[in-house]
């Protein structure tokens, strides 16, 4: 995770974010990650057929049924 870099900053003030190339930089990159994780995570989707057929897996399996 990435520290803000408004943590200990001398030259913090209000409204100080709008000019500061440090914050920018680290919100680019914070926007950039979640954008990843959000791509990531929609590549780990089940299809909807797959997710269906395991779901009647485990409910023949908590009836101790093979098929």
């Amino acid at each position: 995770m990435i520290v803000s870099p408004c943590k200990g900053c001398e030259k913090r003030r209000i409204g100080c974010h709008e000019n500061c190339p440090d914050y920018g930089a680290w919100a680019a990159e914070v926007i950039r990650r979640r954008e990843a994780r959000a791509k990531e995570s929609e590549n780990k989707m089940m299809r909807e057929g797959m997710r269906k057929s395991l779901v009647k897996k485990a409910a023949r399996q908590r009836q101790w049924r093979e098929k």
